[in-house]
């Protein structure tokens, strides 16, 4: 069962999708098997990172949204990230790209922040690097060319001012299945399975998100269009 949030952030309603217990769940349990209870949390700490800078980047699409006029009805955070779903897509590409940038430049300012703040707090220096670890490889990671990642949506908005309609989807698709399909292989022979889980997933799914620009992950919600991170 999806946990609401309340109130709401910014005038956002935020729900936390219980595939994100599930990570959670499979984090402890992973790594209690591998490492034992000395480094549970940590890795718990870091998931906590994880999920707090998601949201940022979230609510960071929602406030580049509300600047070119399009409402946020809702953020999501399920196991793969998050995603704001939005009242109506962007109209041109130039809002498109102002809202798909927004997030991962929100991860660098709140990397920068961390680091910022690591000397007038030295006692929790360390784990403000650690924070701006996570916002930095999160930014880049949504920064690579594979729908839905920010990545992916930009080189998307690029394709549809330099090729037909009908022709960007399919550049865009054949460019993201390309990558993910290196990224599973890659990721499988190192076992990180569920990353290699998520590469599949956008290779078998990314040719009908964007044809349909829709997403299904909380029980009986739909929207016109979500921003995907």
């Amino acid at each position: 069962m999806a946990i609401r949030i309340s109130p709401n952030i910014f005038g956002v309603p935020v729900v936390v999708g219980p595939t994100v217990f599930y990570l959670a769940m499979y984090v402890a349990v992973s790594t209690v098997v591998r490492d034992g209870y000395g480094g549970l949390m940590e890795a718990l700490r870091l998931l906590v990172f994880l999920y707090a800078s998601v949201l940022a980047h979230e609510l960071a699409h929602a406030a580049a949204g509300r600047l070119c006029g399009i409402r946020t009805t809702e953020i999501a955070l399920w196991a793969l990230g998050g995603l704001a779903r939005l009242e109506n897509p962007p109209e041109g590409t130039r809002d498109d790209l102002v809202m798909t940038a927004a997030g991962p430049l929100s991860n660098v300012l709140l990397a920068l922040l961390a680091v910022f703040l690591t000397t007038p707090f030295e006692g929790g220096a360390a784990i403000l690097r650690e924070f701006a670890l996570v916002n930095v490889a999160l930014a880049l990671f949504n920064l690579l060319p594979i729908y839905p990642l920010d990545g992916g949506r930009m080189m998307h908005a690029a394709f549809r001012a330099l090729l037909s309609r009908e022709a960007a989807p399919r550049f865009t698709a054949a460019v993201s299945q390309g990558l993910s399909a290196v990224g599973f292989a890659i990721l499988l022979s190192h076992a990180w399975w569920l990353e290699a889980l998520f590469c599949l997933a956008v290779f078998l799914l990314a040719p009908l998100q964007l044809k349909l620009r829709v997403f299904w992950f909380l029980p009986g919600r739909r929207s016109a269009v979500d921003q995907q991170s």
